[in-house]
């Protein structure tokens, strides 16, 4: 994990949903470029179609992203590496919550929706999914292994499945609460000698986060202790690289900030509305 990545190697995002995600997918496409980039989708039918391509067209492509669980090299016919982003376990169930009643396209909204679910009872999963369930350490550990272990139940062996997986297949692994030095680490990762300027995007459409009440917050501890646990080694190892890069690191995160605060009144500037047609 956190090492330096085969520069021909295909890179796979393994987009943890509620994560910032969307953010990194955007960055890693303007790197690479649209025409050797494809977008799998979520869900075990996108995964077989993949697979099912032409093996000449699998190889062609650099850049694979999707909601997809741990194991999309094994349909890529060439040397692969995967990078990822975390989330705080608690802030993502709550951003996931949130996100579900505002997307009339998700799969979760229409029963949110018709039963006026509060937060409190959203993070119960009554549904149940899995998304709710160690949502990040089960798309992180082994497929067949993920899928066995029933929603409720918490084994050792899916957490170490998966810290074994982010050893053994990721280059770079980042956080949402430190997105841009996450930033600069993947680029390190991935041998780039500059990062694209990126914007926030903010998918549920919300702001500044909000209080959570102390009893919610200690159920979703509750049901995902192995995310808590899994977020805070990968915290621990993205803080000790942070530390060990100084002074310099800390620059260069300056830099990729100011590039992208250019990036962002460049953007307002070019949508302004001129002076007279409001």
């Amino acid at each position: 994990m956190l090492g330096r990545a085969d520069p021909n190697a295909t890179v796979i995002l393994l987009h943890i949903p509620k994560t910032a995600g969307t953010t990194l997918a955007i960055v890693l496409r303007n790197w690479y470029g649209a025409r050797v980039t494809r977008s799998v989708g979520g869900g075990p039918e996108a995964r077989q179609r993949f697979a099912r391509l032409p093996a000449g067209e699998r190889g062609e492509v650099r850049l694979c992203i999707g909601h997809q669980d741990f194991g999309m090299h094994e349909h890529i016919p060439r040397a692969s590496t995967y990078v990822t982003i975390l989330r705080d376990p608690v802030a993502r169930v709550v951003s996931h919550y949130h996100h579900v009643f505002s997307e009339p396209t998700h799969y979760l909204h229409s029963e949110v929706v018709l039963q006026r679910m509060t937060l409190e009872r959203y993070v119960r999963n009554p549904f149940p999914t899995d998304e709710l369930d160690n949502g990040q350490t089960r798309m992180l550990a082994d497929f067949d292994l993920s899928r066995s272990v029933p929603i409720g139940t918490q084994p050792r062996e899916l957490l170490e499945s998966a810290l074994r997986n982010l050893d053994r297949h990721f280059c770079a692994v980042g956080l949402t609460e430190l997105f841009d030095e996450s930033m600069v680490l993947m680029a390190d990762a991935l041998g780039w000698d500059t990062i694209p300027p990126y914007l926030p995007t903010r998918v549920s459409g919300r702001g500044k986060s909000e209080p959570i009440p102390g009893g919610i917050r200690e159920e979703i501890l509750a049901r995902n202790a192995l995310d808590v646990e899994l977020y805070g080694r990968v915290r621990e190892r993205v803080e000790g690289l942070i530390e060990a890069g100084g002074e310099a690191f800390r620059a260069r995160v300056e830099g990729v900030r100011e590039r992208n605060r250019r990036a962002s009144v460049q953007a307002a500037q070019r949508v302004r509305v001129p002076e007279g047609w409001s």
